[in-house]
């Protein structure tokens, strides 16, 4: 089961299980982690936008859609996803996420 720690400065910082195939979004809502999604989770806002900071390579390949509305979002970084997209595809990975919104 993949591990995932959430942090936002001195807010925020959570680890919790997580399932492989479930998506950052996803895992965030089952454990009542603070992480924005205005749009429901459907690739049409930024508003779950996440830097990964450790464990990229534990998460599904960004697709067009995401690396398109991505590039509307203020503070973008080659470690930028969308929580709603980025999904844990390894059984046993250890990944770091910041989340970029609290409020929107």
């Amino acid at each position: 089961m993949p591990q995932l720690t959430f942090t936002h400065g001195t807010q925020v910082n959570t680890t919790v299980a997580a399932k492989a195939g479930d998506s950052v979004l996803e895992t965030a809502l089952n454990h009542d982690v603070p992480l924005q999604h205005a749009c429901g989770g459907f690739c049409a806002c930024t508003t779950c936008h996440i830097q990964v900071k450790s464990g990229l390579e534990n998460l599904s390949s960004m697709d067009d859609d995401e690396a398109e509305r991505l590039e509307a979002v203020d503070g973008r970084t080659e470690f930028s996803r969308l929580g709603c997209q980025a999904k844990l595809v390894r059984p046993g990975s250890q990944i770091s996420v910041e989340i970029m919104n609290l409020d929107y």
